[in-house]
């Protein structure tokens, strides 16, 4: 009997270490299809793409891994500071502790989860990543990174159900901008950093109802009117860089642009031209 349970000790053993060495457990892809994600502005006529994700398990407690691949299994504990639980049982919290052996990073949120996901964002280096989720406005992930020596926050994200991790070092997020969330691009570097991936255009798809009279140029580079839009006409916020450019589309079906300082020329703001924009952008 004893000899049984020294060899069923061995075997468990034998397969904890598997697991801890293992550079990463996926237990499912998934992707969906989502009209916000458009890599850059290649046409006036942007079409959906397929977002592919990897799903990574839900951890609680205390769990090992090897975060810096230096070959020594680092121990990551998550301790949520329970601020109250749903009627399922869920809990929530504004604050909490990650400690990753001997370091301790201090965070804080609206409503934080009592999990945590190992991640990697790029199969190729040596690196895991750590995050910690926030179900509160905007649902907000925060990315964490550890060298070593120190825990690091690589970011925080809000927005989207799913944000990219593919295992191609490039972290695909969204980011509240003006009217939308638009999709934005981080590369994870060689020093182990989330590097901004600046883009061209973002797609917003945004429905208005036009307030006052606005022309529509040719291009950003040809000031050529296209088309009056009329008050009263519908218009649909198709692209925009977040800074001054949009591209927009009439009812009538003429497509054109605007810059946003002809507003500033005309002592308006955005809100005097259009009606159903969210204001708290």
């Amino acid at each position: 009997m004893k000899k049984t349970l020294l060899l069923i000790l061995i075997l468990l053993l034998g397969l904890g270490t598997a697991f801890a060495q293992s550079k990463k457990v996926i237990i499912k892809k998934g992707k969906y299809r989502d009209s916000r994600m458009v890599d850059k502005h290649k046409s006036d006529k942007p079409e959906p793409i397929d977002f592919k994700y990897i799903e990574y398990p839900k951890l609680t407690g205390t769990n090992i891994a090897d975060l810096d691949g230096d070959g020594e299994q680092d121990t990551i504990t998550y301790e949520l500071i329970v601020r109250n639980t749903d009627k399922i049982g869920r809990k929530y919290g504004n604050h909490f502790n990650l400690y990753i052996n001997s370091v301790n990073f201090y965070g804080n949120g609206s409503a934080l989860r009592d999990y945590y996901k190992i991640v990697d964002i790029d199969t190729s280096d040596n690196f895991l990543e750590i995050v910690v989720f926030d179900n509160g406005e905007d649902a907000t992930r925060v990315y964490i990174g550890y060298n070593g020596q120190d825990i690091i926050r690589l970011g925080r994200f809000s927005g989207w159900k799913h944000d990219g991790i593919d295992g191609s070092g490039i972290l695909k997020v969204g980011r509240r901008g003006f009217q939308n969330y638009y999709p934005h691009f981080y590369k994870l570097s060689k020093d182990h950093k989330l590097e901004h991936i600046e883009q061209d255009m973002y797609f917003s798809n945004s429905n208005l109802v036009m307030k006052d009279s606005l022309a529509l140029q040719l291009s950003r580079t040809d000031t050529t009117t296209v088309i009056v839009l009329l008050p009263g006409e519908k218009v649909t916020l198709l692209w925009t860089n977040d800074k001054k450019w949009f591209f927009v589309e009439g009812q009538r079906g003429i497509r054109g642009w605007f810059n946003r300082i002809i507003f500033k020329e005309r002592n308006k703001y955005l809100t005097d031209i259009f009606y159903g924009l969210n204001t708290a952008d």
